[in-house]
This record gives structure tokens, C-alpha cells and sequence, in this order.
């Protein structure tokens, strides 16, 4: 079957897409899956769509420009990579294209897509969505397609047939052994003029967690590959890293990379005996991994080109509610750690506010850590308004009095329209926004503290601040 496999950047105005940094991971992974099962493979790349900014009617060029590569390539079938920021402006490509090519089958994959499965169908030309983990559904939906078989027998996928919709049963998570066995991403498709400066390698999947706010699908289950596939598809990113990218470095891509302290000790052990300081990498971290394993103790600084830490808020009832598994007193020890070891420059830590609880009161609280962080440990500390996503939280949002449904993520650029910000947080009004602001203001000169407003208050939308 010939399949085009398909990622729009996310937009930040009518106009603009968001800078594209990581190679797109998923769309070489499934490529690589596809053909080591004798699919036809072509892919349009993210940054592919980068030459149509500061174009009014940008939406349909994206279209066209999709359309024609289906024509050229004589595709039989496309899938859209989707998640909450692009699939508002991927949805006009989808329709777009499904109205040009009405026997093209379109699919959706990916975490908003697997959400809001039903959702995303009714309000789309896409025909079918593919549930969780891609590498075994995309394969089964293909060989289906291609032998004209029924699709009730296809795991993990939601489809129209007959101007209804039906759920098959889920597809079973990978085990380590079948993610150990799949093929290294096709990175030799990726477009030679690319602006990425990281490349991605996937070491484990899951999370042992399951934070309040969170969107990962797989909680309380975390899957470690063995440091020697590690290494190997170190060693296959870092070959393109090399002739392709320049200036780049490799990013792992867990979203837990240190739940094992033995594994990370050891994969770092590996690098450090190939490549020395001369290479740099990005992991994901926790506080409680740095306290309990000895990690930091025994991976040299120099080898972290960065190392994310969500703390998220800055106070004890805070931490508990969103199920972060931490406490402030746990925060400092890991700090005093991470600086004794000299990783406070290679690190920076995450915090949300916003939370649709808080009041002003507590978001001070978050602002003092922060405060003390960065003006005693020199550490960034990168500062967010909560962006009401997909997770338990949305799961619960009745219960604050939030009256919002999954048709929001179908706007245009709904992340950044003040009506929606204010729907999202009941306890919070402009003139507090502003307070926080200022406050952030003052802490900048002290420390460095990152933030970006990513609201859209600039129409003058202002609700006044409501308890319940």
C-alpha cells in the first residue's frame, strides 16, 4: 500500500507556525515499521510547511501543497500525526484534501486523536483513528485496507462505516521485547534542509506517575530498553545528527529517563567510553530519581546539554493534589544535590500556575519557590500558565465549574484566546494576571526565571475573578 504519513506544525498567529527544533520522531519510527512490512512509504515533514509563513490564506496552501504530493506520490492513503495544537489547523488540511480525494482513506494518530477518537471523526473527513501506540495498529490497518478485509478485526481503531461509528477493542501496549525488536526511525528520509538542532531517540515509554495535568496515555507503567538498544539507536540518530544537522544534539525523548538510576548510570557510562564530552544530551529527570539512585553522582556534567525537571508547584497541598509524587522539602534536597555535583547551569526546572483551584494566594506560594530557586541556586526556572489539556484534570473539570467540551481544540488557535484562558481558570482575573506578571518582573532581575505569556489578552476579553 502507498501511504503518505503527515505532521502540520503548530501555529502562534494566523500566520506563523512555531519553530521546529526535533526531528518529528513518530513519522520515521511508523515510516520504518511500514516498510519493513513492504508498505510504500512517503512523508511530509513538519518543516516542510514552514515555506508558507506570513501567507493570509496559509491554511490552503498548506492543503495544496498536500494535495499535490498525493497526486505525485499516487497515494492510496494518508495519516495525520495530531495532537491539542496542531489538529485545529490539521483538521482544514484533512477536510481539504478529504472533499479533493473523497477514495483517499484518511487516518488520525496520536494522543488527541486517540482521546477524542469519536470527537475528531464526526467533525472531520478523516475516516479512521488509530488508537495508543501506532507500530502494531498502523501495520494491521494497512494490510486490512490493502486486502479489502473488514475492519471490525483490526485492534486499537475507531472508524465511520455507513455513516456510523465504531470502537474495536484496544491494542495491547508494546512489550520491551517488540519495542527492542522494532526498526531504527527511517531518518534518511528526513528533508536535507531541515532547521531541526535535535535529534530524538526514544529509550523507554510510560511513566510510573500519573500527575493530575498530564496527557501521557500510559500511567503507572514505564517501559526501559536495555542500554545496549540505547546505544544503538544513539548511534543511528547521531549518524544523521552528523551528515544531515549541524550543531544539534540527541534528545531522549522519555518522558521519564532516570526511573531506573542503574540503567541511566550505565547508558551514560556507554556514551562517555564512545564519544566523551565531545557529544551532548537532553533527558528528562525527577527530583525523587536524583535523591534515590545516585544519578547525578555518576554522570558527568558536560555530557547534559539540558535536563528538564517538572516540579510544577511550588507548595506542599499543591504537589499532593496534582499526584506529583514530590514535596517541597524533597525539592531542596534534590537541589542541594544537583548543586554539589555542579548541574545547576545544566538543568532547569518547570512550574505551572493555574491550576483551576488556585487562588492568588497559592499562586504566591509558587512564586516564592521559584523566587528562592532562582535567586539562591542560580537554576532557571521556567514559569507557565496552566493549559487546560486532555488529562484527569479535563476528566474533572465539572467539578470546578469549568463548562468547556472537547469541540474547543477544534478553534484555531484556541490556546491563545482569552475566553477560553478565563473558562479554564475559574479563580483567576486580568488584574491578577497582571499582578503575576509584575511580579515576575521583579524576580527576572534577581534570577533567571523564563516566561512566556501565551494568552491571547491582547483582544481585551476581561472576566472578573469568581469562587465557588
Amino acid at each position: 500500500m502507498k501511504i503518505i504519513l503527515i505532521a502540520l506544525p503548530q501555529k502562534v498567529d494566523s500566520v506563523t507556525f512555531e519553530a521546529v527544533e526535533i526531528a518529528p520522531l513518530a513519522l520515521y519510527l511508523l515510516a520504518a515499521v511500514l516498510k519493513k512490512e513492504n508498505h510504500q512509504v512517503n512523508i511530509i515533514d513538519p518543516c516542510e510547511f514552514l515555506q508558507f509563513q506570513k501567507n493570509e490564506n496559509i491554511d490552503e496552501m498548506c492543503a495544496a501543497y498536500v494535495m499535490k504530493r498525493i497526486r505525485e506520490y499516487e497515494a492510496e492513503a494518508v495519516a495525520f500525526s495530531v495532537n491539542s495544537f496542531n489538529w485545529s489547523n490539521s483538521k482544514i488540511v484533512v477536510d481539504m484534501a478529504g472533499q479533493e480525494f473523497p477514495n483517499i482513506y484518511i487516518a488520525l494518530g496520536g494522543l488527541h486523536a486517540t482521546i477524542f477518537a469519536e470527537h475528531v471523526l464526526e467533525v472531520s473527513k478523516a475516516h479512521v483513528v488509530m488508537r495508543g501506540e501506532g507500530e502494531k495498529v498502523i501495520v494491521n490497518l494497512c494490510n486490512t485496507l490493502e486486502n479489502g478485509k473488514e475492519l471490525c478485526k483490526v485492534k486499537g481503531i475507531t472508524y465511520k462505516m455507513n455513516g456510523c461509528i465504531f470502537s474495536n477493542e484496544d491494542e495491547e501496549p508494546l512489550t520491551i521485547e517488540e519495542m527492542k525488536t522494532t526498526p531504527l526511525p527511517s531518518y534518511e528520509m528526513l528533508p536535507e534542509n531541515n532547521p531541526y538542532t535535535q535529534m530524538p531517540v526514544e529509550s523507554s515509554r510510560g511513566c510510573y506517575y500519573s500527575c493530575a495535568f498530564c496527557s501521557i496515555p500510559h500511567r503507572h507503567i514505564w517501559r526501559g530498553l536495555d542500554e545496549n538498544t540505547v546505544i544503538e539507536r544513539t548511534k543511528h540518530a547521531m549518524k544523521f545528527q552528523n551528515n544531515i544537522i549541524r550543531d544539534s544534539h540527541v534528545l531522549y525523548v522519555d518522558d521519564c529517563f532516570t526511573a531506573s538510576g542503574d540503567r541511566a548510570i550505565n547508558i551514560f557510562s556507554r556514551l562517555g567510553q564512545l564519544y566523551g564530552n565531545s557529544h551532548k544530551f537532553f533527558i528528562e529527570a525527577r527530583i525523587t530519581d536524583i535523591i534515590r539512585r545516585n544519578i547525578l553522582q555518576n554522570i558527568p556534567s558536560e555530557m547534559i546539554s539540558s535536563m528538564q525537571i517538572g516540579v510544577e508547584c511550588g507548595y506542599n497541598e499543591g504537589l499532593k493534589r496534582i499526584h506529583k509524587g514530590l514535596t517541597v522539602e524533597q525539592l531542596y534536597e534534590g537541589l542541594r544535590i544537583i548543586k554539589e555535583y555542579k548541574f545547576e547551569h545544566h538543568c532547569f526546572l518547570s512550574f505551572i500556575i493555574g491550576f483551576p483551584w488556585e487562588t492568588m494566594d497559592m499562586i504566591n506560594q509558587t512564586l516564592d519557590t521559584i523566587e528562592k530557586i532562582s535567586s539562591e541556586y542560580h537554576i532557571v526556572c521556567n514559569l507557565n500558565w496552566l493549559l487546560f489539556l486532555p488529562s484527569d484534570l479535563w476528566k474533572e473539570r465539572k467539578e470546578y465549574h469549568i463548562d468547556l467540551e472537547e469541540d474547543v481544540f477544534d478553534q484555531v488557535l484556541w490556546y491563545g484566546n482569552s475566553k477560553f484562558f478565563f473558562q479554564s481558570h475559574p479563580m483567576i482575573c486580568w488584574e491578577d494576571i497582571l499582578q503575576v506578571e509584575e511580579r515576575i518582573r521583579i524576580m527576572q532581575l534577581k534570577g533567571p526565571v523564563g516566561y512566556r505569556r501565551s494568552i491571547g489578552l491582547e483582544d481585551g476579553y476581561k472576566e472578573p475573578s469568581s469562587a465557588y
